[in-house]
């Protein structure tokens, strides 16, 4: 759990990641070693699930070092869903029982059984271990001339759209009324642009998950479709990551209600300041210039969960908390 590290430890990786090093000091030797790894690490959101009222800054609390020295970023959500869990809980209750086969064989000597080699897929766990070992061991794909140019543009595009946004947060904050609005436009512009900032770092990215995909192939060469596919995975992981805020797909508000929602829940910190005394509900609401209904309502509940907002009185009222 990556979110659960020690600062100075988190800091230390940096080296690992960027340098593929790893400096040693102790007991007066020093050296450095190689770092030959790859890092997969899992954290939980801020408040313990990922709230769609809130960007994906807010939600994931690494800074931007961090984040942009993983290739490939997802962001998982639990969604409810009958098929999705069903399947879930399907490929849970095999694990365990393919772990009780596999204890058997192994006690009774028996080696790559049948629970082994058990599998939805084309290929059984024991032989895709051998396939990657194969494929670590003896292959070494280079990328084409060609899947350089296709990574060369898409990294060029990138970075021009990166730099519209931020032109457009600045003419915004310019055509702003006040100093708020033109504050918060410059504030959203900025998010929406650097999130997972688009450096030289995920172009190197983009390299290694192309020869990724080509060394899966056992390809000695990474061609314009393994570059496509890298791209693909960009798009689907880290680019999908950096746009994701607000809007939610499955159970958010829609894009037209976002700036509403983030409208009413400042005005609802503005008319419940941290230590007041708790307001009624109906009151509340009508403290709010014509709030829409169904975002009045998404905004408490979601603020509940924040634990910001407190219900007494059995609901009739709430107070500030944080």
């Amino acid at each position: 759990e990556f979110d659960k590290m020690r600062e100075e430890d988190r800091v230390a990786i940096h080296e690992a990641m960027e340098q593929q090093t790893i400096s040693v000091a102790k007991a007066g030797i020093t050296t450095v070693l190689n770092s030959r790894t790859a890092v997969l690490a899992a954290a939980n959101p801020v408040f313990g699930r990922y709230d769609d009222s809130m960007s994906a800054a807010e939600n994931i609390d690494f800074m931007p070092t961090i984040l942009s020295r993983f290739d490939l970023i997802f962001i998982v959500r639990d969604v409810r869903d009958a098929k999705r869990d069903e399947d879930i809980a399907r490929h849970v209750m095999r694990i365990h029982i393919n772990a009780a086969a596999a204890a058997a064989d192994e006690e009774a000597g028996v080696g790559g059984g049948a629970a082994e080699e058990e599998s939805d897929g084309e290929m059984g766990l024991h032989r895709m271990r051998r396939f990657i070992a194969f494929a670590k061991s003896r292959v070494a794909p280079r990328l084409s001339a060609e899947a350089m140019d296709r990574l060369r543009e898409f990294y060029v595009q990138m970075r021009r759209e990166q730099r519209a946004l931020k032109t457009a947060a600045a003419a915004s904050a310019v055509d702003a009324g006040n100093s708020h609005q033109r504050a918060a436009a410059r504030a959203e512009g900025h998010e929406a642009a650097s999130v997972v900032p688009i450096t030289v770092r995920q172009l190197e990215a983009l390299v290694r998950v192309s020869e990724a995909v080509a060394k899966s192939e056992l390809a000695t060469h990474a061609t314009v479709d393994h570059a496509d596919e890298a791209i693909r995975l960009f798009r689907q992981s880290t680019l999908a990551a950096a746009k994701s805020g607000v809007v939610s797909a499955e159970g958010g508000l829609p894009a037209h209600l976002q700036r509403k929602a983030r409208d009413v829940e400042a005005a609802i910190q503005r008319a419940l300041p941290l230590g007041s005394e708790p307001m009624a509900l109906e009151r509340l609401r009508k403290s709010i210039a014509n709030p829409d209904t169904n975002v009045f309502r998404w905004v408490l509940s979601t603020m509940k969960r924040r634990d910001e907002l407190v219900e007494v009185d059995e609901g009739r009222r709430v107070r500030r908390n944080k």
